[in-house]
């Protein structure tokens, strides 16, 4: 699915395919960001990213294939309560409060020639195989939009 409502809970169906692969994938971990940016009228540019929530699951073994869902539940977050929010707000006091409902709900995705919102999901896998431990994250664009009329 590219897109839902803010008040839907977002099911990522991870299959993960090592069967090429003779050592295992520890675990996989979703984090989903909300982006902020603007521009000025006189071209100063601004952006902010802000984790609004990370899951992780299990991985998967060599020489196998697996699905694991993973869920994002946007209608629980509380970005009041948030404490990844909390601290964004000790430090950009001044941003949390231009932004009012920006920042205690979730906005649709939207982009203008002045500002944008939008969400992605990354994706990170961690396995010994990999040199550094860590394999280039994956963004996944989500689109969020509301729910117009009954």
């Amino acid at each position: 699915k590219e897109s839902s409502l803010t008040t839907e809970t977002i099911q990522i169906n991870n299959i993960l395919n090592n069967k090429e692969c003779d050592t295992s994938i520890k675990k996989v971990t979703l984090k989903f960001f909300r982006e902020l940016s603007s521009v000025s009228a006189q071209g100063v540019k601004y952006t902010d990213r802000t984790l609004l929530m990370k899951r992780k699951a299990d991985g998967v073994d060599s020489k196998q294939t697996v699905t694991r869902v993973v869920e994002l539940p946007l209608d629980q977050m509380k970005f009041v309560n948030d404490p990844f929010l909390q601290d964004y707000r000790k430090k950009k006091t001044k941003f949390a409060e231009d932004l009012g409902a920006y920042y205690i709900s979730p906005q649709p995705s939207i982009k203008t020639s002045f500002f944008e919102c939008k969400y992605y999901i990354e994706l990170a896998f961690k396995s010994p195989a990999l040199a550094s431990g860590d394999f280039d994250k994956i963004q996944i664009p989500v689109v969020l939009y509301y729910k117009t009329g009954n």
